[in-house]
């Protein structure tokens, strides 16, 4: 360094304010003023949270529904949808970042729900097994959807 700049490093080293050591412990944040820090999340992110939960839940179905059907152009589809969902998925983080959420500890993964699609799947099998059952029969009974395919009552297989 040139004894210009090392001049004027110690004169605004100077400059700076020092504070005691009694300033010091004044200013150490207590428990009341640590909790009143935290600002309180934005509405917006637990709707957030939820859209991104929502695409393991839809890439865990789009799973489930691939090793039932393997039909090559529908498995095109579904790869072509999976990668709108990790899409959507990044955009959400990116609002949730943008809003200052919490962000989530893991990414959208297939893996995340995969019991509960596999059951759903095993479901609607079941239903179009017996919807062509009926119609061999005659019959056009129209079938519910399964409960197992609700996915607000999916519960994470893996964290």
């Amino acid at each position: 360094m040139k004894p210009k700049a090392l001049y004027a490093l110690a004169i605004a080293a100077t400059l700076l304010p020092t504070a005691s050591l009694s300033q010091r412990r004044a200013t150490k944040p207590s428990a009341a003023r640590a909790a009143a820090a935290v600002k309180a999340e934005p509405a917006i992110c637990a709707k957030l949270m939820a859209d991104y939960e929502d695409a393991s839940k839809r890439l865990a179905y789009s799973q489930s529904e691939d090793a039932i059907d393997d039909s090559a152009p529908r498995t095109t589809m579904r790869e072509m949808q999976n990668s709108n969902v990790m899409n959507q998925a990044r955009m959400t983080m990116d609002l949730m970042k943008g809003a200052g959420c919490t962000m989530p500890t893991f990414v959208p993964s297939a893996s995340r729900y995969g019991l509960a699609s596999l059951q759903c799947a095993t479901a609607l099998q079941g239903i179009k097994t017996k919807r062509a059952v009926d119609r061999v029969e005659g019959k056009y009974v129209s079938y519910p959807e399964p409960v197992e395919c609700d996915t607000s009552k999916w519960t994470p297989s893996t964290k």
